[in-house]
């Protein structure tokens, strides 16, 4: 056995590092949480109203015309921004927004009131209003049925039956247990509106007879592309369909049209009974009058300061009791440190978002569309930080501007190539907009493959890999070549 002796560096994160990088992670919401936990598990902490609610009447005046001015400037390019400064307002000035989701009726409330209206015994009423509670958000029932027959001890066939029941009230497609009976649903639903309208009794109809009949044909259709083909519909192989079916490509054109406009989701236009929080920015971005610069402003100011109770701070002095004295002693410190947290936080977010500010310029001027090329390095390197420390102050948090509120990380994006990005300013963005045109020009009867997108990009002095070309373009939600396709005649 061999004695010896070696030199080794080791990082060692403390329990109070730790600390100071979770509030560097909170945005603001976090941040106003964790100061109310702390003053509830700290007797010696106090919570001051922030500076904003304890400020004269002449002072909150002119806070108050201050606002307005940003409030104007803000809402002239963006309306969503007069939602997030409504807790900026002095005295709330401003009306309160309601939050549509919170007043709406929901699927099941709407569902419920159909209900109400039919003859059911009370057994299937139940049942019938346990179903409707139990759809999910899209408006699916996507629970097994046995917990309908288990629960009311009914036989398979009768919870069956009832769903049937549930599925013949409005939305149509409400009810269904997966997309194609979603689907199915809302074409038969058709298919009765139609025998309706052309019945003996002799309803009117706007519609031929011939018309009902290619209508009802087409409907039938539809129904058989949603039973065998629904992948070859999204993936646009309208030949490939027709051949199938052994009818025309017009035919199959017309009935994924009619699929097309019906609603895969219907309960989604009602409300899910629970309030959408609002995003609270955590910067804000204000541009000067008369100047090209920007005033980065971090949002902390509506967050209470914290402070020490008097009487605890001189008792830990006067106690002669050792453990009242080390307990005082051990929560002031305690305070001491929040603050030295929240101080780097705020320090840290300023400069990082202030140097932000400065690289996306071309984005605060001319909008969407002009973010250039940016990543973690880009930040760090120039203000000595650790890319783990800009990922945590960029982390979870907004930024509003004058063209709305965007997740900070939102403006973190690489360039397609890094040195034609230096030499011409191409970033991710111009690429997504050149990628965009080239597709719009194209020829859809013979639509242009990645690799034809590839080489027409780097015409316009884009040099990117076909890979890169289809990760855009899913990103941008454009289907492939054989997706893009349009047979017949385009007008």
């Amino acid at each position: 056995m061999k004695l010896g002796m070696h030199l080794e560096q080791k990082q060692i994160i403390s329990q109070q590092m730790i600390q100071t990088l979770k509030v560097l992670e909170m945005n603001v919401t976090e941040l106003e949480a964790y100061l109310t936990r702390l003053s509830a598990e700290n007797p010696v902490v106090e919570l001051e109203p922030s500076e904003y609610r304890k400020e004269t009447e002449d002072l909150a005046l002119a806070r108050q015309a201050e606002f307005e001015r940003k409030l104007e400037w803000l809402s002239s390019a963006d309306r969503q921004n007069r939602t997030y400064y409504a807790d900026d307002a002095p005295d709330q000035g401003l009306n309160a927004v309601q939050d549509p989701a919170s007043s709406g009726e929901t699927l099941a409330e709407h569902l419920h009131t159909q209900l109400l209206l039919k003859e059911y015994t009370a057994r299937d009423f139940r049942i019938l209003d346990f179903m409707a509670r139990s759809l999910d958000s899209r408006g699916y029932f996507t629970e097994p049925l046995a917990i309908v027959t288990e629960h009311f001890s009914v036989t398979e066939d009768e919870a069956e039956s009832l769903l049937r029941k549930l599925q013949e009230l409005e939305p149509a497609g409400v009810g269904a247990r997966d997309l194609k009976e979603c689907l199915l649903l809302q074409l038969r639903r058709h298919s009765g509106d139609l025998i309706f309208h052309f019945s003996k009794d002799g309803t009117s109809s706007a519609l031929t007879a011939e018309e009902l009949l290619e209508s009802a044909k087409m409907t039938e259709l539809a129904e058989q592309l949603v039973l065998h083909h629904l992948e070859d519909i999204a993936r646009n192989h309208i030949d490939l369909i027709a051949r199938k079916r052994g009818t025309t490509v017009p035919a199959v054109e017309a009935a994924c049209s009619l699929i097309r406009r019906l609603n895969p989701k219907p309960g989604n236009a009602f409300s899910d009974g629970r309030a959408l929080p609002y995003v609270r920015p955590d910067v804000i971005v204000i541009r000067r009058e008369d100047a090209p610069d920007f005033d980065v402003l971090v949002n902390d100011y509506q967050c209470p300061r914290l402070s020490v109770n008097s009487f605890y701070e001189a008792l830990a002095q006067e106690t002669d009791n050792p453990e009242a004295k080390k307990y005082l002693r051990e929560k002031l410190a305690q305070i001491a440190q929040a603050k030295a947290d929240l101080v780097n936080r705020s320090s840290t977010l300023s400069r990082v978002a202030g140097l932000l500010v400065r690289l996306q310029s071309s984005f605060f001027l001319r909008g969407p569309g002009f973010r250039s090329p940016m990543v973690l390095s880009d930040l760090a390197g120039p203000l000595s930080l650790h890319e783990s420390t800009v990922s945590r102050a960029l982390k979870d948090k907004y930024l509003q501007c004058s063209w709305g509120v965007f997740p900070m990380n939102y403006f973190l994006n690489a360039a397609a190539v890094r040195k034609s990005a230096e030499e011409d300013g191409t970033g991710t963005d111009q690429v997504y907009r050149a990628l965009q045109e080239v597709i719009d020009a194209e020829d859809k009867r013979k639509p242009l493959s990645d690799e034809k997108i590839c080489a027409a990009l780097a015409d316009r002095g884009i040099q990117i890999a076909r890979r890169t070309v289809n990760k855009y373009r899913k990103e941008l939600g454009i289907p492939d070549k054989s997706g893009r396709k349009v047979t017949g005649d385009i007008r």
